[in-house]
């Protein structure tokens, strides 16, 4: 499938040295890697992904590429759990009609780099990237080209060709802070850009609280100078102080004057909010790192909190993206929060609030399920496999709220819950289960996690859909966890199910640990490494695969 181009939003600011550089290497390299970096380590909000949109939408690379232009995001919470949906869901996106099962994401990058070696020419753009484990899944193969962003520059170190995205220019900066804003005196627009380090995120957020200012018709001057003091006070005060270097503008390299600088930023814009609007935003930072969150879900976790109905928490939504806060969703009915705006109210919330409000968002999900007997055993059980088809993030980021809760026990009964594992088959492939035990990480779990790799090569989407759960049960009969809830599921399903007369007589060997695929004949030679941390094959279809 080739994606639809999408274009930046409106109020971006073109950066065209960085983009005409990007273009220039993507159109230069063939199999190559392209790394957008940012010298400031750690740092984010440079604009990187902001750059790598305007190169996905620019008419050169929608040419050179003919429109197949990939985006996956990784993020730091991307962890090797995770990767294997990841690279699984590229490759659906490439081949739907040849889905896969992977559950090891270096296999399933072993499968993506066949696929780009032989196809056509790709470009795909990884965004976020925080390790050479999440690079390593997604190769650069053939013909395709590979575009990078991360916040650590050793990551693309010996790449073909690694461009700095660090401060805007003098003219981009004020392009970007007046944007849409009544006229302001020149002066006070230079003396807010050198206070931001024409930094774009920062930049940002005080053009957004300016025009909000400017929309309750008070004096955008007077706020401008208000907001240069905080912005002095609030984000270099101690600095001064200590190194007499006061009047000087923001060290963007210093990570301290960055988040005094975003501090002040948000407190600023949250000026324009009441108090118990203040509080509904840092609640925002419950939910997963650089990910979409759906409205209906931010609506339930504010009712709990603070009696906010629907129409109110979608107002309040509207009103923090129009202070750029909160980024709505291209597709509309969703929202994200950005990773620094985030981490700064994981920290003003601290480890106990945010425990509690992951149980919190945990409490109002399961009033809107029923209840269950468990496989085994007395009492009852939430049916966390009965979430609505369209619930993707809380399919995906269940057990990450249950662990953050301090539920270990509920995440791995439900994680080896064969109810729960047939509802992740379904929507996700085995990838999905396989990471939700790996994550729980406990004995049992990372056992069940073993048993379902064994057997991941064969659960392939079904028609019908469920019945890729009757194939599950059929190998896993002989499993003394997972064997009796099998044998119970299966007797009292109330749809037609596949069931098996009698034991299979290929049932995987307890030293399997997966199964070798990609190759397209059979294998005629194997190689193990000495150390034993890989082997090699060789095929009749004249390949050889490590």
């Amino acid at each position: 499938l080739v994606p639809a181009v999408e274009r930046p939003e409106a109020w971006m600011v073109d950066r065209p040295a960085e983009v005409n550089q990007v273009v220039a290497a993507l159109c230069r390299v063939s199999g190559g890697t392209v790394g957008v970096t940012t010298a400031v380590q750690g740092a984010g909000g440079f604009g990187k992904t902001t750059v790598a949109k305007m190169v996905r939408a620019d008419r050169r690379v929608v040419r050179r590429f003919r429109g197949r232009v990939y985006w996956v995001t990784l993020g730091r919470d991307a962890g090797k759990e995770a990767l294997a949906g990841l690279v699984n869901g590229l490759i659906a996106r490439l081949e739907p009609e040849r889905p896969v099962t992977f559950t090891d994401a270096r296999q399933a990058g072993e499968y993506l780099a066949a696929m780009m070696a032989t196809g056509p020419r790709r470009l795909l753009i990884l965004d976020d990237v925080w390790s050479e484990e999440q690079l390593a899944v997604f190769p650069a193969a053939g013909r395709c080209a590979r575009l990078v962003t991360t916040r650590i520059p050793s990551l693309t170190a010996g790449m073909a060709l690694p461009i700095r995205v660090d401060q805007m220019s003098s003219v981009q900066a004020r392009a970007l802070l007046v944007a849409d804003l009544p006229p302001l005196p020149s002066a006070v627009v230079a003396r807010l850009v050198e206070e931001t380090g024409r930094w774009p995120l920062l930049l940002r957020l005080v053009n957004k609280l300016l025009a909000g200012q400017a929309g309750l018709h008070l004096d955008i001057t007077a706020a401008a100078e208000e907001l240069l003091g905080l912005l002095r006070a609030g984000g270099r005060v101690s600095v001064d102080e200590l190194t007499g270097a006061a009047g000087q503008p923001l060290d963007v390299t210093d990570p301290v004057q960055r988040q005094q600088a975003v501090w002040a930023t948000i407190q600023a814009s949250t000026g324009l909010l009441g108090a118990t609007e203040c509080s509904r935003l840092a609640e925002l930072a419950v939910f997963a790192e650089d990910e979409t969150i759906p409205i209906p879900l931010i609506a339930a976790l504010w009712s709990a909190t603070g009696g906010l109905d629907s129409i109110a928490a979608g107002a309040l939504c509207a009103r923090l993206a129009d202070l750029a806060l909160l980024a709505p969703s291209p597709g509309g009915g969703m929202v994200t929060m950005h990773d620094v705006i985030r981490d700064y109210h994981r920290d003003e919330l601290g480890a106990d609030r945010l425990a509690q409000l992951h149980e919190v968002l945990l409490s109002i999900i399961a009033e809107t399920l029923p209840t269950a007997a468990p496989v085994a055993g007395a009492g009852s059980v939430t049916a966390w496999w009965e979430l609505p088809k369209d619930a993707r993030y809380l399919r995906d980021h269940l057990i990450d709220h249950m662990l953050a809760a301090g539920r270990a026990g509920q995440a791995e009964e439900t994680a080896a819950d064969l109810r729960w594992v047939g509802a992740r088959l379904q929507a996700s492939g085995p990838a999905g289960a396989y990471a939700d035990l790996a994550l729980v990480g406990t004995s049992r779990a990372e056992r069940l996690a073993w048993v379902l790799g064994q057997v991941a090569h064969l659960l392939a989407p079904t028609d019908p859909p469920y019945s890729v759960a009757d194939i599950l049960y059929c190998r896993i009969g002989h499993d003394p966890d997972w064997g009796p809830q099998a044998m119970t599921l299966t007797a009292s399903r109330a749809v037609p199910a596949l069931a098996s007369a009698w034991p299979p007589p290929d049932l995987p060997a307890p030293p399997l640990r997966s199964v070798i695929v990609g190759h397209t004949e059979s294998v005629t030679a194997v190689a193990v490494a000495p150390d034993g941390t890989w082997i090699a094959t060789g095929s009749w279809d004249k390949t050889a695969r490590i």
